[in-house]
């Protein structure tokens, strides 16, 4: 009987200590991972497919640095070259910004969709079948890691930046269309556009209500408005018909 229970207690200890040691090597590999994704965010451009494709692998902590970089990278004003350009000489504005509107608007798409498990930190995406008492959405760890710590929420970065590239576009089609209201088609086309980016905004304003710069830009927001009230009004004096 004795005898039974040793060897029991023996297979037992095995069984633990072979966990032990495979969570090891899985949190190595998991290392290895993130520094192989720092090591690429270094030297190549970003894409966003492809690193939410590679940041899936990875536990909520190893996420959290790896988003940070991505953001920095995307958000760094004095190397918007290197965002998608081989050298800064070919650099182009204008690209520039239609490019980085697309990879934010890749990843709040992901994002919305973004949950982790609680027991095993691991990222998943959101299928209606998954247990409510285990997975949650990524905001919802943000918010409480935030609040725990008084840090600044992780996603205000991103959110302000993609604000930003929205006020910039909404612009560029605000320009456009008054350089084409004799052009039925392409003043609509515009007009469209610019609607579409005000829409957006609001969606990011959301995500900002409770950041320091909510105020700043709530205030951009609403000047925006304005002005797309007065090309309505605008619109509404000139033949283009809708």
């Amino acid at each position: 009987m004795v005898k039974n229970k040793v060897l029991a207690l023996s297979l037992f200890a095995g069984f633990i200590l072979a966990q032990a040691e495979q969570q090891e090597q899985e949190s190595q590999l998991e290392q290895k991972h993130l520094e192989y994704l720092q090591n690429e965010l270094k030297k190549y451009r970003l894409n966003a497919p492809w690193l939410i494709e590679e940041c899936m692998s990875l536990k909520i902590d190893n996420f959290e640095a790896i988003w940070s970089e991505i953001v920095e990278i995307l958000t760094q004003a004095e190397r918007r070259w290197f965002y998608f350009c081989d050298k800064p000489e070919d650099y182009a504005d204008e690209l520039y910004w239609k490019y980085a509107l697309k990879q934010c608007e890749i990843y709040d798409t992901w994002l919305q969709r973004l949950y982790f498990n609680i027991k095993t930190f691991e990222l998943c995406a959101y299928d209606p079948k998954m247990p409510a008492n285990t997975t949650y959405p990524i905001f919802d760890w943000w918010d409480m890691v935030a609040k725990q710590f008084g840090h600044e929420k992780k996603y205000y970065a991103f959110y302000s930046f993609y604000f930003d590239c929205l006020t910039h576009m909404f612009n560029e089609h605000i320009n456009n269309g008054k350089e084409e209201i004799n052009n039925t088609e392409r003043f609509k086309h515009n007009f469209v556009l610019a609607g579409n980016c005000l829409q957006v905004m609001e969606k990011c304003l959301q995500r900002l209500r409770e950041s320091k710069q909510f105020a700043q830009y709530m205030f951009a927001y609403r000047s925006l408005q304005q002005i797309y009230a007065l090309l309505e009004k605008e619109k509404a004096t000139t033949e283009v018909d809708f």
